[in-house]
């Protein structure tokens, strides 16, 4: 079934129950949702109500303050986020 907003994808780098939501919401009604989380958000995430939200997300780790990971953002195609 073709919701909404297929073909859309949203990152998020929110780190609250509202941005958790919201996202939920969209994904809910077809967009690809791609989650950006780091160790601080990790922690607050692995509770009962985060697992409802992240319903049907993709994660992606990324911790900046490292320096393995400091460059990975480089890694990402984000060609596929600016399609016509």
């Amino acid at each position: 079934m073709l919701g909404a907003l297929d073909g859309i994808t949203i990152l998020e780098i929110t780190g609250n129950m509202s941005g958790a939501i919201v996202t939920m919401l969209l994904c809910d009604n077809g967009a690809r949702v791609i989650r950006v989380e780091n160790d601080i958000h990790t922690n607050a995430r692995n509770t009962p109500e985060y697992a409802v939200w992240d319903r049907g997300k993709e994660k992606f780790h990324l911790n900046l303050h490292k320096d393995s990971e400091a460059n990975k953002h480089d890694s990402l195609d984000i060609s596929s986020f600016f399609t016509n």
